[in-house]
């Protein structure tokens, strides 16, 4: 296991202890063994080297002694300044978004996940590997080996090089966007609803779909869970079906405060099942102590991705871990505590106007059956002499055609 430290410049007047401690959990979740953090208090952070020299030379001398090999930062540093770090302390030096790609590239499964992640790390590689030339180029110009031509075309070689790639995985990943849409056509045409689950990386969004699929005792596959971030990278779909309603659940990936553009342009597909939901549920650790903070950066990507304001339910989740309990839905995917709350507050927001009976429809009257299997679910459930009997479920304004032939039977 690698051995690392966390490091960085925190601005006199701000507190940066919830986003140092998530950077801490980033790299714990790419098997780093974090050794220690590492925090100047500045005015501003020095664009070239971040740190001051003096801060850099103890630094160094600490890395030596604990015999650190990486340090991340758990802020963005520019290409020239992680470069000129990693010269001064002779070491690897990370950025998190360095570390989030690596988490990723470990977790992605399918192959849609793989190649937005590629997209990614091309998208965050491209200006370190032109800066890098452009320093190389620099040295030799000193020299008197390279002339300002060649190490020109070198770097369009080098673009060139990745606009290539790129294109190569952005048409694969058209080909899996049309299997997708296509199965997204398919779901629209049952008429059933769609709700996302959404929330911070870890808080327990998956545990929640497995629990309510348990609750309502649906046929669907449970989803993967285990305790560590960004454990999801598919959007993971289920059918809901709960007191004769029906909705379709999806499971996100998870977000982390100032989640990179690079990572939101490359899963923006996977993202768009968050901006395409009816209701979202926010989830939220309730036994996390950052849990206020961590709702806030949640707001702030689904802003970002065109989410927010978006009609949502707030649930508190690991119940069964605490003691004490806010106002609020609070639910354990653990016991199944809650979920019967939690699913009937769904339903309120998912049919506020819906309606159910059984009727029987005349076969001279079987042009409203055409008319309304659009708007409404229709059932045959049976047949008489006189007509059909229909189960019917749906818009109470779309429905009134129905209602003079609504009946009551013991035996339907």
């Amino acid at each position: 296991m690698k051995r690392c430290y966390v490091v960085g410049v925190e601005i006199k007047g701000s507190s940066d202890q919830e986003i140092i401690q998530e950077c801490v959990a980033l790299c714990q979740a790419c098997e780093y063994e974090v050794v220690k953090t590492f925090i100047q208090k500045l005015k501003s952070r020095d664009p070239k080297m971040v740190y001051r020299s003096g801060k850099i030379q103890e630094l160094k001398e600490w890395l030596i002694a604990d015999e650190v090999e990486t340090v991340v930062f758990y802020h963005e540093i520019s290409v020239s300044a992680s470069r000129r770090l990693s010269e001064e302390l002779g070491v690897e030096v990370l950025d998190r978004t360095a570390v989030i790609l690596d988490i990723f590239s470990q977790r992605a499964r399918s192959k849609q996940s793989k190649i937005q992640t590629e997209l990614a790390r091309l998208s965050y590689a491209l200006p370190k590997e032109l800066a890098s030339l452009e320093q190389e180029s620099d040295h030799q110009r000193g020299g008197g080996t390279i002339t300002r031509g060649s190490g020109e075309q070198r770097s369009e070689q080098i673009v060139r090089k990745y606009a290539r790639r790129k294109h190569v995985l952005q048409e694969e990943l058209k080909l899996v966007e049309k299997q997708r849409q296509q199965d997204e056509k398919r779901r629209a045409k049952t008429l059933y609803p769609r709700v996302g689950l959404v929330g911070y990386t870890n808080a327990g969004k998956s545990s929640l779909l497995n629990a309510i699929l348990a609750y309502t005792r649906q046929n669907g596959q449970p989803v993967m869970v285990r305790d560590r971030v960004f454990e999801t990278l598919d959007t993971a779909v289920r059918l809901v079906e709960y007191k004769g309603f029906a909705f379709y659940l999806y499971d996100t990936v998870g977000f982390v405060s100032n989640l990179p553009k690079t990572l939101i342009d490359a899963f923006f597909s996977t993202l768009e099942s968050a901006k395409q939901a009816d209701v979202l549920i926010h989830v939220v650790d309730g036994s996390d102590p950052l849990s206020f903070e961590k709702q806030e950066a949640t707001k702030s990507v689904l802003v970002k991705i065109g989410a927010h304001p978006k009609q949502s339910l707030l649930v508190h989740t690991k119940k069964d871990l605490v003691s004490s309990f806010e106002d609020g839905l609070w639910v354990s995917s653990y016991t199944q505590e809650g979920i019967g709350e939690l699913l009937d507050q769904l339903i309120g927001l998912l049919f506020p106007k819906e309606v159910q009976f059984t009727c029987l429809l005349p076969y001279d009257k079987m042009a409203l059956f055409d008319r309304l299997s659009s708007l409404a679910h229709l059932q045959i459930v049976g047949q008489e002499e006189t007509g059909l009997i229909l189960k019917v479920a749906g818009d109470v304004d779309h429905l009134r055609p129905l209602k003079p032939y609504e009946i009551i039977r013991k035996d339907i």
